[in-house]
């Protein structure tokens, strides 16, 4: 090995042209399979964990079972021999005999005979007990919310000792039992006299030939009707929650309990679901409002589900209102009344007379129910009204379209945070890491203009970039938006002496490229050893024809980023920006930059002609700079003035491995801290403005949201983006049209959905703002034109009929039954469900099988996602076939009474 004067290990020749075959794997390839692993591995760990928590409920539910069935034995061994005994001492009493040996033994069978099963006994006949104060007596002890049956004082003294009832037997076992029934009545009416009545037992346990089958060791107390819960078949969170608040929809669930839903049911119609999602559905909610003893395992419903939307299978989280969305658009199509016609366009209307957007909302509401007209239309649609202005020639056109949910903004955006490298090109300047906050809609020239405010560099002169590894992966434009940037990713900014955007005559004095850096050890696939961060290096033109004026700017670049930057140089001189002079050295002294340190390679360019990112695939070395050098040589004069780089080549300098450690410290051992190189030392700078909105922010208290500033946010005019123009007839261009929403006409049921989650193109964000809504007595009056008019109408004295307006021009109020809540995020979250039981009008707590009492106000909490309100009428909801229910209903409790 030879060595420098200045004492350095120079390498020999082999840094010219040299090819290896040993090849190394790219790190994008490794950290694209890295990041397929981590994914492949969270499925997994959420399937594994979905997997233990299922065996863990069974071993855990099996273990209750045992435990309960042995309480169950012990408590029925007590039981029954207090039952023999009562027994024994009525009989007794009876037939006035003192003595209890006398009476004789009670078949032992009888004794396992509960108070449901054997509910016969004896007293002597007189005025005072005769049968009717019999049965008096015993429905007057009989408790409403007791899963034991009390007709008489065995069946109470049973219940007092927490009886346990049977639930079936076998057919052999249920007549040898009616037999020892019928042998202790003979018994009880032998041991008696003429004056003594025998009451019937009243029971269905063993009339009844379909309870036929195996003797359960123990039977739990029945839950109230829709008081169940439903297991959890793995992520299933978002369907439990959805179905529960739909169960507690008053019309709908006696709409489908009633059967009247049979009568509509649409086969025949393309749209549907050959009745499946509506039979599958109805057969839930059937026993979602019986009383069970326990939750439901809703595998049937799931299973029909995946038939029609295969996009809900798997165990990936869901949105609770994506499938709210098919779930009643399914059971819709199921029942839809409407027999297929041809579909009728909805036209505008272009102004006119003031009743002209009246008849054409109830033109457009016809159309819609020619071809849509369901049970589900009638409680869940309502009708919005969309106003479009053109700015040029003020055109108007407005619009009324059906909704089934009222999708309302949040009026709040949390703030975009983030740590923002900052590569000074000035070599004196330190690299900073700057922590910004801005508005999730600014844009990457927002943030440069940021900067430019900060630092002092124009935007015109700065480059944003996002960097994986030691790679360029996106080059950001500055009309992309920031927000669509993740807090995790890594963002550089690098300020340049020009501006990073190239003439379009191609007259720019400068030459600006990205740089990578690599070792010279031998490579796979061609791809070479990356260390570092990507540098920029801004090249006058008339230096860009030189490879020793490349080369020279190059070394400088690196003076920053090494251990030892005075070692990069022959002699030491002050017209180095940044670097000063040794002891002893002259004004005049001139350096030059060390030959040898590494070879300059020119990249290809990446898609499009662009300059390289990491999207491209793996970084391809090109012809050596040298190369280029000397074909440019050897071609004619026109060609030698031509420069050896351009603005879309990359330049890849290969270090020499031997001299790595020296400059840059250990950059490839995995064990040495992350700051022992030069390329991880960063200063932390927080500007006074940032420091000051920190402080505001810790507290500033966050501003309280109702559901009225959500609907004031909802009916706002707004003005169409670039991305979303609209078409005028009228100028029969694309204007940006100013657009308003309001609501023409609300349904029956109102779905309100807060608009919690956003979406951008790499990720999605949860707003957690908490949102005050009303329990009872959400007044919509005043926001639903219909009504408005209505009223107008009503005070002129002119008729409402034609309007066909709802609830008779009378206020709009809204009582929550319903609210579907959502904890966490997106795709990591859990869902569960708040809901008032319309018959006890008890608010509940459904969270998969867990099912507690709460109050009505703990369902008002920052969680809460779907908002289920129901109209106030006085006449039955959701149209003719509701009446008829509500008729049927009501028929039913008065042959009741």
């Amino acid at each position: 090995m030879s060595f420098h004067s200045s004492g350095l290990p120079v390498s020999s020749p082999m840094h010219t042209t040299q090819a290896f075959e040993d090849e190394d794997a790219t790190l994008e390839v490794l950290m694209e399979e890295y990041i397929r692993s981590i994914e492949l591995y969270s499925s997994l760990k959420k399937r594994v964990e979905a997997v233990v928590k299922e065996k863990e409920e069974r071993v855990r539910r099996q273990e209750e079972r045992a435990r309960l069935a042995l309480l169950a034995a012990e408590q029925n061994a007590a039981r029954f021999k207090d039952t023999k005994r009562i027994l024994k001492e009525r009989i007794r009493k009876a037939k006035g005999i003192e003595d209890e040996e006398t009476i004789g033994p009670i078949p032992p069978v009888a004794s396992v005979l509960s108070a449901r099963t054997f509910n016969s006994y004896s007293v002597p006949y007189s005025q005072e007990n005769s049968p009717n104060v019999f049965k008096t007596r015993t429905e007057s002890s009989r408790s409403s919310d007791s899963d034991v049956d009390t007709e008489n004082e065995a069946n109470l003294y049973m219940a007092e000792q927490g009886s346990l009832k049977p639930k079936q037997v076998p057919i052999n076992h249920a007549r040898k039992l009616n037999s020892v029934k019928n042998e202790v009545i003979d018994k009880l009416r032998s041991a008696t006299g003429p004056n003594t009545v025998v009451m019937a037992p009243r029971t269905t346990f063993f009339d009844s030939p379909l309870r036929i089958g195996r003797v359960p060791t123990y039977s739990t107390p029945k839950r109230r009707p829709g008081r169940v819960g439903l297991n959890n078949l793995g992520n299933t969170c978002f369907m439990n929650s959805v179905l529960q608040c739909l169960a507690h929809s008053p019309e709908l669930t006696e709409y489908f309990l009633t059967g009247f839903y049979r009568q509509e049911l649409n086969p025949s119609n393309p749209l549907g679901t050959n009745e499946t999602i509506a039979e599958a559905f109805g057969d839930l909610l059937d026993k979602i409002w019986r009383p069970i003893s326990h939750p439901l395992v809703p595998r049937e419903f799931e299973q029909q589900l995946y038939r029609f939307a295969p996009q809900f299978n798997g165990h990936a989280q869901h949105d609770a209102q994506e499938f709210l969305a098919f779930l009643l658009d399914g059971l819709h199509e199921d029942l839809n009344r409407a027999p297929q016609k041809p579909y009728v366009g909805n036209s505008d209307w272009n102004g006119g007379d003031e009743q002209e957007p009246i008849q054409h909302a109830i033109t457009a509401w016809d159309q819609h129910k020619r071809l849509n007209d369901s049970t589900i239309v009638d409680l869940f649609q309502g009708q919005y009204k969309s106003t479009l202005i053109c700015p040029e020639c003020k055109n108007v056109s407005v619009t009324f379209d059906p909704f089934m949910f009222l999708t309302l903004p949040l009026p709040v955006q949390p703030p975009w945070e983030h740590i923002i490298n900052w590569v000074p090109y000035d070599l004196t300047k330190r690299r900073l890491r700057i922590p910004v906050q801005l508005s999730r809609d600014a844009s990457i020239k927002d943030l440069k203009s940021l900067m430019k405010k900060w630092m002092g560099t124009p935007v015109e002169n700065q480059i944003c970039v996002e960097t994986i590894g030691h790679s360029i992966y996106k080059k950001f434009g500055d009309h992309d938006a920031v927000g669509i940037i993740p807090e995790q990713d890594t963002i550089v900014i690098y300020e340049l002496p020009c501006s990073a955007q190239p003439s379009a005559n191609g007259s720019s004095p400068w030459i600006s490229v990205a740089v990578y850096h690599s070792s010279d050890s031998p490579k796979v696939n061609d791809s070479p050893d990356l260390f570092g961060i990507p540098l920029y290096v801004a090249i006058p033109l008339e230096e860009a024809r030189s490879e020793e004026a490349i080369y020279t700017r190059l070394v400088e670049r690196y003076s920053p980023w090494t251990n030892h930057p005075q070692q990069l140089f022959n002699r030491f001189s002050t017209t180095l920006s940044g670097e000063e002079p040794s002891e002893g050295a002259s004004d005049h002294e001139e350096r030059t930059a060390l030959e040898g340190l590494f070879v300059v390679k020119v990249c290809p360019p990446g898609q499009n002609g662009h300059s390289f990112t990491s999207k491209d695939g793996p970084l391809r070395s090109g012809e050596t700079l040298a190369q280029r050098a000397n074909n440019a040589t050897g071609s004619s004069a026109d060609h030698s003035e031509t420069p050896l780089i351009s603005f879309r080549d990359t330049l890849l300098c290969e270090w020499d491995s031997k001299l790595l450690n020296f400059f840059f410290g250990p950059i490839s051992n995995k064990d040495e801290k992350e700051k022992s190189t030069p390329w991880d030392r960063w200063e932390l700078y927080e500007h006074p403005q940032y420091t000051a909105a920190a402080r505001a922010k810790k507290v500033r208290k966050e501003p309280e949201i109702t559901l009225e500033d959500c609907l004031d946010e909802f009916t706002k005019e707004e003005t169409l983006g670039k991305d979303d123009l609209w078409y005028c007839p009228r100028c029969k261009k694309h204007q940006p049209a100013t657009k308003k929403l309001e609501l023409w006409k609300t349904p029956d049921i109102l779905v309100v959905q807060l608009k919690r989650f956003g979406n951008s193109s790499l990720f999605r964000h949860k707003i957690d703002a908490f949102v005050d809504f009303p329990i009872e007595g959400l007044d919509l009056t005043g926001r639903v034109e219909q009504s408005l008019i209505a009223r107008e109408w009503s005070e002129e004295g002119k008729p409402i009929e034609e309007l066909e307006v709802q609830n008779d021009g009378k206020p709009l109020i809204y009582d929550l039954y319903a609210v579907n809540e959502h904890v966490g995020w997106l795709d990591s979250g859990h869902y569960s469900a708040y809901a008032r039981n319309f018959e006890n009008n008890i608010w509940y707590h459904f969270d998969d099988t867990r099912v507690t009492p709460i109050r009505a106000k703990d369902s008002v909490n920052p969680n809460a996602y779907l908002l289920f309100y129901r109209r106030r009428s006085e006449s039955p909801l959701g149209g003719i076939t509701l009446e008829k229910v509500a008729e049927y209903r009501k028929a039913q409790a008065e042959g009741g009474r």
